[in-house]
């Protein structure tokens, strides 16, 4: 299953910037079948690229909610209108679906931030949180290497 791993933030703005670092996590473990980027926000660009694979997961911060959860993202009519430069991830779901042929899995990752300070580093928390959810990415990724070795 070809999969593509995009995480997004802004580095400049503390735990924000989490979805980058997790991207380049499973950038390091080379997996096959799997391309993971990094954005600083999701651009409405990245909904024709989507097309391409069979799974996209995106990572990100959130300002609220559960500490880490890894998720299957659905159409959202309500999630709101982006602009000319991102999209939300519900958007883009909404987007793939109604604009693409062929609509992968999607996938949200999401870590609650505890900083969002111009120029603070990301925190202690944050990135325990953040290995938690990588863990349950990366027990997700193996799952389906296993069934196509199996």
């Amino acid at each position: 299953m070809k999969t593509l791993v995009m995480g997004y933030g802004n580095t400049l703005r503390g735990d924000d910037g989490i979805g980058l670092w997790m991207a380049q996590q499973i950038e390091q473990d080379k997996l096959p079948g799997v391309l993971a980027a990094e954005a600083q926000q999701l651009p409405i660009e990245a909904v024709d690229d989507c097309e391409a694979y069979d799974r996209v997961v995106l990572l990100d911060c959130a300002a609220g909610g559960p500490a880490f959860a890894l998720r299957p993202l659905h159409p959202d009519a309500a999630s709101g209108i982006g602009t000319s430069h991102y999209v939300t991830a519900s958007l883009m779901v909404s987007l793939a679906r109604l604009l693409n042929k062929k609509v992968p899995e999607f996938y949200l990752g999401s870590v609650r931030g505890e900083s969002f300070d111009l120029g603070a580093p990301i925190t202690a928390e944050v990135y325990e949180r953040a290995r938690a959810l990588l863990k349950e990415l990366r027990g997700l990724l193996s799952q389906e290497e296993e069934v196509h070795h199996a």
